[in-house]
C-alpha cells in the first residue's frame, strides 16, 4: 500500500528486450502457494544450484506455440530483493553473484545475503502462446499437484466458494472458470480499483472485499486465487512487476 500511494517516482528496474510486444512480459519475483486463510506466502522449498538450462514448466505441451525473448535487466542501487525478478517462464539466466534455484516456482533466490541491489543480468524466457481451444482442452493436473494447489483452510468464509460457484455456473473446464472469474472481477462485477480502501485483515478479508468491491491488486489476486481453489482449480498468486 505504501509503495502504491507514494508521491515520488522511483525507478526500480531498467530493462532492454528483443520483443516488440511487452504486454505479457511480466517480471515474476516469486509465486505464493501457501494459503492459510489470512495470508498467501511462498511455501518452504528445497533450493539447488542454478542449472545451465532451466526446464520448461510442468504440463507445457509440445504442441503449444512458443518463442524466445531475451531481456537484460538492471536493478536500482536501492532495490535490495532476495528473489530475482525474471520474465516467466525463464529458460536461461546469466548473472554473477551467489544465487540458487527453486525448481517448483522456477525462481532464483539470493544465497548468503545476495540481493538484487545494482545487479545487471540477462534472462531468456519463453513467450508461450496457447490457443483458447488448447487451454479449454487441457487434461486434468496430476493428483499431487491438484491436492497441493487447491488447499483452502476451513476458516475461509463459505461465501467465497458459494460466489465462485455462482459466477462460474455453466463452465465446462477450468479455463472457462478462470475466464468467467476474470471477467467478473475486471468487467461485469462492479469492482473498483482503489489503493486507499480499508478492507480489513483476517479470514474475513476476502469476503469483505467481495461485498464492498473496492481494493487494489493484492485483494483481486488473493480473492481470485482462493475462489479458483474452491472450484478444485489449482491456483497460486504471482508477485512481480508489469512493464513500465
Amino acid at each position: 500500500r505504501d509503495n502504491l500511494n507514494t508521491n515520488d517516482d522511483r525507478q526500480v528496474l531498467t530493462l532492454r528486450t528483443d520483443t516488440n510486444d511487452i504486454s505479457d512480459l511480466y517480471l515474476r519475483i516469486v509465486s505464493l502457494d501457501d494459503f492459510d486463510g489470512t495470508t498467501w506466502k511462498p511455501a518452504q522449498r528445497h533450493i539447488v544450484g542454478v542449472p545451465d538450462k532451466l526446464p520448461t514448466p510442468i504440463g507445457l505441451g509440445s504442441d503449444v506455440t512458443r518463442g524466445k525473448v531475451t531481456t537484460t535487466v538492471t536493478a536500482a542501487d536501492w532495490y535490495a530483493q532476495d528473489w530475482l525478478p525474471m520474465p516467466y517462464p525463464p529458460s536461461d539466466v546469466k548473472i554473477s553473484g551467489r544465487w540458487r534455484y527453486e525448481p517448483v516456482g522456477m525462481t532464483l533466490v539470493g544465497d548468503r545475503g545476495q540481493t538484487t541491489r545494482g545487479e545487471t543480468y540477462q534472462v531468456t524466457s519463453l513467450d508461450v502462446q496457447p490457443t483458447a481451444e488448447q487451454l479449454a482442452a487441457a487434461p486434468q493436473p496430476p493428483a499431487a499437484l491438484r491436492r497441493e494447489y487447491t488447499k483452502v483452510p476451513s476458516s475461509l468464509p463459505k461465501v467465497v466458494a458459494r460466489t465462485a460457484q455462482e459466477i462460474t455456473a455453466g463452465a465446462s473446464s477450468h479455463y472457462e472458470e478462470a475466464v468467467k472469474l476474470q471477467d467478473w472481477f475486471a468487467v461485469t462485477g462492479g469492482f473498483q480499483y482503489d489503493t486507499s480502501v480499508q478492507v480489513g485483515r483476517g479470514s474475513g478479508a476476502i469476503a469483505n472485499f467481495l461485498k464492498k468491491k473496492q481494493g487494489f491488486c493484492v485483494y483481486f489476486s488473493f480473492a481470485i486465487a482462493a475462489m479458483a481453489r474452491t472450484l478444485w482449480s489449482p491456483a497460486r498468486v504471482a508477485v512481480g512487476f508489469a512493464p513500465g
